[in-house]
């Protein structure tokens, strides 16, 4: 038994078991935490995204939804494809260090070129 099962069935039992009462099943409950916990997702993220079109950086936003597209994809093909599930923890650490060094090339790259404009006479 994993420690994730372990911790499904005794956080089932001992915090939710309340809610049973009021005849919500497991996947009731497990859905209103899923939307919860979006919806705090939700506000914490608002004002990053407010602040990043008032400063106008196209090119930020850009980078968070390709990266967001690009995780939505490798999670999606995960689940479908069943041979690369047991290298999914490598697959994803890969994942993350190549979002993460688009980052910094698109970043130095802005760099570069404001560096170039400022230094245009």
């Amino acid at each position: 038994m994993s420690l994730f099962h372990m911790f499904i069935v005794q956080t089932n039992e001992s915090i939710f078991s309340f809610l049973h009462i009021f005849g919500l099943s497991d996947d009731m409950i497990f859905i209103m935490i899923m939307f919860i916990s979006i919806f705090v997702c939700y506000v914490v993220i608002r004002p990053f995204v407010s602040l990043v079109i008032t400063m106008k950086s196209k090119a930020l936003l850009n980078y968070m939804m390709t990266s967001l597209l690009y995780m939505v994809i490798f999670l999606s093909a995960v689940f479908f494809i069943d041979h690369i599930q047991p290298y999914f923890f490598k697959l994803l650490k890969l994942s993350f260090q190549a979002l993460a060094i688009l980052g910094c090339l698109l970043l130095f790259f802005r760099m570069y070129k404001q560096l170039m404009r400022r230094l245009k006479p």
